[in-house]
């Protein structure tokens, strides 16, 4: 039986998830001249980075200070601080440049008014909780949200939800991967914000409070398991187990400064999503692994240099953004396919947006010449990046030192 829907609407390029990803596809997609819609469960954009309190934009170059990573990319680097404090300059010893600490609530009023200008139809407090396809290709997404259930036609999509959720529900093989504790929060004391306030001001990463592991499971807390994302226990679990561990932090300390301690030392901000780092990812056409550092392919559409230690850059081939068994879908941000130290490294900020660039561009030329994504002409993608000013072959940057 024919579902009924409260409403219907139809775009070009559909893009669900409003992430980094999410955010860098719409805006390559509406600047290309095809009407666009965003899609996203929250109230904000910018994802793990705004909701999520992941205020480090990592570098857009390698440890030697060369800049690999291009497009929009550095655009919303610099947008991360058009509002708010921070720099972009060197901050650590391997000399990487091209990054910055920011505040997130400055980035997303940057953010919102770019979507705006490029004309992106932005549907906020959304949940796509459906696909429709015929044929082995999706032609519209179901979205829940004030209006009721709707139905989403497009000519092209993508997926930047960051766990998958569009592919898997179509049918495309997935992986899936378990997560370390963890949870970004911003403290503050009185001294802290008078600081920012000053003329010589803080940080906003003074602000930051993280409890749990870092990405290579350090500091896990003894004896805790690992929780996945795409469960539903285990995702309230984890925000639950979070939050407890950052209250047990909190009355630690202010009980060290006294009576009068819960006036002290404080949270001002807590995540608004679940602090995951890989949940759920497509199993692409080409998966790259954790051996493709300095490896060129032919269908080449960006560098990323990873991020850890700016020692190895990286190429996104265009197949890794192509589920199998699914088509007129293109993947964007963590849900990729990428696996083990790949994950790691094309997951983060700046390589997020560069693949949601890729993805947007690609889902926009196929939509204006009537083809899925993957029949489009690679070099035809390619041509559009170079004019952008990507770099599509690492060997432009000789291997590393020994």
């Amino acid at each position: 039986m024919r579902q009924s829907f409260d409403y219907e609407t139809a775009y070009d390029v559909v893009v669900c998830g409003g992430g980094m990803a999410g955010v860098a596809a719409a805006l390559a997609a509406a600047r290309h001249g095809r009407k666009t819609c965003l899609l996203e469960k929250t109230v904000f954009p910018g994802g793990l980075a705004t909701a999520g309190n992941v205020l480090i934009y990592l570098p857009l170059s390698d440890r030697r200070g060369r800049q690999v990573t291009f497009g929009l990319a550095e655009e919303l680097l610099k947008a991360s601080i058009a509002y708010g404090p921070g720099e972009v300059h060197v901050i650590n010893d391997y000399a990487q440049g091209h990054q910055s600490v920011f505040n997130p609530a400055s980035f997303i009023l940057a953010l919102d008014e770019l979507l705006l200008a490029a004309g992106v139809e932005v549907w906020f407090d959304s949940l796509v909780c459906g696909v429709q396809t015929v044929r082995g290709a999706i032609t519209g997404v179901t979205v829940e949200n004030k209006s009721g259930r709707g139905l989403v036609r497009g000519k092209t999509f993508v997926d930047a939800t960051g766990d998958a959720d569009l592919a898997f529900r179509a049918g495309a093989p997935c992986a899936v991967q378990e997560n370390f504790m963890t949870i970004w929060a911003a403290g503050a004391s009185p001294e802290q914000a008078t600081a920012l306030l000053s003329a010589d001001g803080v940080s906003a990463r003074q602000l930051l409070v993280a409890c749990g592991a870092w990405d290579d499971g350090s500091n896990a807390p003894a004896g805790m398991r690992r929780f996945s994302g795409v469960d539903a226990k285990d995702v309230s679990e984890f925000i639950l187990t979070g939050r407890r561990l950052l209250r047990e932090k909190y009355r630690v300390e202010q009980a060290q400064l006294g009576p009068n301690g819960r006036c002290k030392v404080f949270p001002v901000a807590l995540p608004a999503m679940a602090n995951f780092r890989t949940t759920r990812r497509i199993e692409a056409v080409q998966v790259v692994g954790s051996g493709a550092a300095f490896q060129h392919v032919e269908d080449c559409v960006g560098l990323v240099a990873e991020w850890k230690r700016g020692e190895e850059i990286w190429e996104l081939p265009y197949r890794a953004l192509l589920p199998r068994n699914v088509r007129n879908l293109l993947a964007a941000g963590r849900c990729i396919g990428a696996r083990d130290a790949a994950w790691s490294v094309f997951r983060v900020i700046q390589a997020a947006a560069m693949s949601g660039e890729v993805a947007g561009l690609a889902a926009a030329l196929a939509a204006e010449r009537g083809l899925p994504p993957d029949r489009l002409p690679v070099h035809e993608l390619q041509a559009e990046l170079r004019r952008r000013r990507f770099l599509l072959d690492v060997r432009e940057f000789g291997m590393p030192d020994a």
